[in-house]
């Protein structure tokens, strides 16, 4: 509990010094620069206790620190992940959401506002890329051609490891 208290503390007055160094709020740096050394010294703290009674080892061992940062910045860092995915979701469904409300305000008629917000919807998901582009919608026809091939080629390779004979390769 102490070094988490410590980690807080070092993290809160490296805060205040940020703040202080851009010019901006220090309080806010505070707070948050202290949350984020507080929760990551308890991980840690939490992680390397806990490996070292798993391990039965000694509290010094320089084994425990390893391990429980690797778990705790394994933990930390997926969370992380997690929250910037989740934080970019939320960005693109406001984003939308913006969108179809500005929409909405120029339109007026609720006929004409569903309307538009399918035709934005669809303009949005049914984009267009470049001819030069390596990445291509694959439409119905090319899909099912496709099929075919694979199905064709998975039937000669068959009949060829049946017969014995090398499968003839087709580029």
């Amino acid at each position: 509990m102490t070094r988490t208290i410590y980690g807080a503390t070092i993290g809160a007055l490296a805060g205040v010094g940020i703040g202080l160094y851009k010019r901006q709020n220090p309080f806010t740096w505070f707070t948050s620069m202290g949350a984020n050394c507080a929760i990551a010294t308890c991980c840690f703290c939490g992680f390397q206790e806990l490996t070292r009674e798993l391990r039965a080892a000694d509290p010094d061992d320089w084994a425990n620190s390893f391990l429980g940062g690797l778990a705790s910045g394994a933990l930390l860092g997926r969370l992380h992940g997690t929250g910037i995915n989740f934080g970019a979701l939320l960005l693109k469904e406001y984003r939308l959401r913006h969108l179809l409300a500005a929409q909405v305000s120029n339109e007026g008629d609720k006929a004409t506002v569903s309307a538009s917000k399918q035709s934005l919807l669809s303009a949005l998901y049914n984009f267009e890329l470049p001819e030069w582009s390596p990445i291509q919608k694959l439409d119905e026809e090319e899909a099912k051609r496709r099929l075919v091939e694979r199905e064709n080629q998975r039937r000669r390779t068959l009949d060829s490891l049946q017969t014995g004979s090398l499968p003839a390769k087709d580029n």
